[in-house]
């Protein structure tokens, strides 16, 4: 398989957006797309047999068990960071190794994903209650991200998370269809 074709794989949606200035309506469309996830998630998963949730969308890659873990224990990570954001002046957060989290045995776990579908529905429910009543200036309060040595504003999480609901739906869609193995 060519570089290009993994690359493919791995972002089939393309690769995060580019940082730049943000817009209060720009900002409520990313803030809908993170409100939407469970919903997108759901319509994917609840069509999924039990055997296919082994199923990889490249060679090497999270399955799809992963995937839900990864999201739902990324999405607890980020509201924690909003809600630092917005009750600390640019708190310095606690970076973790997602690489790492996927392979602790409650990611892998092959039994019932439906618990973290459900923690996804929750924490998604409440971000929405918490971003959708956030004006312009609370969108531009920040957290520190040590690793990357740069302020990061709710509003580019925003961006980040809406994203990348869509990018992990995508992957799950794709190793669906492709049915890789590791």
């Amino acid at each position: 398989m060519s570089p290009q074709e993994i690359e493919q794989l791995s972002y089939p949606i393309g690769k995060m957006p580019i940082e730049k200035d943000f817009f209060f309506s720009e900002t409520q469309e990313y803030i809908s797309k993170i409100i939407r996830l469970p919903e997108e998630l759901n319509q994917v998963v609840s069509t999924i047999h039990q055997d296919e949730m082994q199923f990889t969308y490249r060679p090497g890659a999270w399955n799809i068990t992963q995937l839900i873990h990864h999201i739902a224990d990324s999405h607890i990570n980020i509201y924690t960071r909003f809600k630092l954001a917005l009750t600390e002046y640019n708190p310095v957060i606690k970076p973790y190794d997602e690489n790492l989290w996927a392979e602790l045995p409650d990611a892998k776990s092959k039994h019932d994903i439906s618990y973290s579908v459900m923690m996804i529905k929750g924490i998604h429910y409440r971000l929405g209650e918490f971003l959708k009543n956030l004006n312009e200036e609370q969108l531009k309060r920040c957290v520190f991200h040590p690793e990357q040595n740069k302020l990061i504003s709710i509003a580019r999480m925003c961006q980040m998370y809406g994203w990348h609901g869509e990018h992990h739906i995508a992957q799950i869609k794709t190793a669906l269809q492709k049915k890789f193995l590791n």
